[in-house]
């Protein structure tokens, strides 16, 4: 009687264990799943912020063409 009731318990225990493994696999890939899904978040911002930088300075050179051009313009003769 107490060898079935060790067995059941060492059972149990294990299955216990395998249960506590998966769980922590599981945990595991959900966080390289995260930091994958950060990574690719933080390039799209990169991205996003280099073109908008572009823009700015693009409409920055031609706000410094118009100035320049108006300027020539007013004194030439």
């Amino acid at each position: 009687m107490m060898t079935d009731k060790a067995a059941e318990a060492r059972q149990l225990n294990l299955i216990t264990l395998l249960f506590a493994i998966l769980a922590f696999g599981g945990i595991l890939a959900l966080g390289s799943v995260d930091a994958k899904t950060k990574q690719q978040r933080y390039r799209i911002a990169k991205t996003y912020q280099i073109s908008e930088r572009q823009k700015l300075e693009r409409r920055r050179a031609r706000a410094v063409q118009g100035v320049i051009a108006s300027t020539s313009a007013q004194s030439a003769p």
